[in-house]
Parts: C-alpha cells; sequence; structure tokens
C-alpha cells in the first residue's frame, strides 16, 4: 500500500508546532511519500489466522511494525449466522469483523503536515501500535454483537526495538 500526499496551507507551517512542517521538508508545499506498508496474511491452521503490516515512512524515515493480530474464528457455533472469536493483537478494534470501527474506516489516513486537531478520542489511533490485548467477540443470529477484552501497554524497550515511538502520557 502506498500513500502519496501533497500538502498546501494557507499560511506557511511552523516547523516548531508539533504537528506541522517536520525537520527537512519545506514550511509548506509537501509532496511526500507518506507510508509504504507491506502485508502478510493468511490462515496458519484450521479456524486460525494472523496478519502483520509493516510500514515506512518517509517522513519520520523509519520502519515500524503497523497493525499486527493473531485470531481463532469459527462459525455457527451459537447456531446458524453466529461467528465466535479470539483474537490477540497491538490495535484496538482492529478485530472488528465488519471493519467499520476505527482501525478501518474512513478517514483512513491525514496529512503529516497540515495542523490537525488538537483532541480525540482515544481510539482513533491514540494507542495504535502501543498496545497489546486479547478479546472475545461474537455475532448472534446475524445481528447482536458482542465482545470483551483488555489491553495492556508495551515497554518503552520494546516500542523501540520496532521502531514505534513513545506516546505522551496524560
Amino acid at each position: 500500500m502506498l500513500i502519496e500526499s501533497y500538502t498546501h496551507t494557507q499560511e506557511d507551517q511552523d516547523p516548531n508546532v508539533e504537528g506541522s512542517a517536520t525537520e527537512g521538508f519545506s514550511k509548506n508545499n509537501n509532496l511526500v511519500m507518506q507510508e509504504l506498508s507491506g502485508f502478510l496474511a493468511g490462515k496458519l491452521v484450521d479456524h486460525v489466522g494472523a496478519f502483520a503490516q509493516v510500514t515506512y515512512s518517509e517522513v519520520g524515515k523509519e520502519t515500524s511494525l503497523d497493525n499486527t493480530g493473531f485470531r481463532f474464528a469459527t462459525d455457527n457455533l451459537f447456531g446458524e449466522g453466529s461467528i465466535f472469536g479470539v483474537s490477540l493483537n497491538n490495535n484496538p478494534t482492529i478485530q472488528d469483523p465488519f471493519n467499520t470501527l476505527p482501525a478501518w474506516r474512513f478517514p483512513y489516513t491525514s496529512s503529516e503536515f497540515g495542523p490537525g486537531p488538537d483532541v480525540g478520542v482515544m481510539l482513533d489511533d491514540g494507542v495504535a501500535g502501543h498496545v497489546f490485548g486479547t478479546t472475545a467477540y461474537a455475532l448472534f443470529a446475524n445481528g447482536l454483537y458482542a465482545e470483551f477484552g483488555g489491553y495492556h501497554a508495551l515497554s518503552e524497550g520494546f516500542l523501540k526495538k520496532v521502531n514505534v515511538g513513545a506516546r505522551e502520557r496524560r
């Protein structure tokens, strides 16, 4: 997956403000390869699969481990039209079987150079890649969906090894 972007803002960006022009780039009118991602996914054994995404950022000039998960899933366990699954992953909502939660919904990305919102919902990429957790989920009769899980912050040392920058602690 390649995400190329061109960013023009009405006023030049101040390189000393977080979220604005980045060292090594112009204060405005930046054409950049934001992300280049490779994916590996597939069945490991019956009902068990894995998904891994590795991403290179031209802005950060680094390669990092991105969305990653292992999953057990089976259907019709609780009757026709049901799904049951257990997921081990590093991004809450990546396991969503409908691809409607933050990990997969539009907009998929935004400019690295333009100013963005100062606040947001934590699930909107606030902890992606910085946690590891497990969830169990079930869909009953093609209508009722339930999920339960928990996540734990990954250590600064591990995050550094996989080139995932530390998040500010609040």
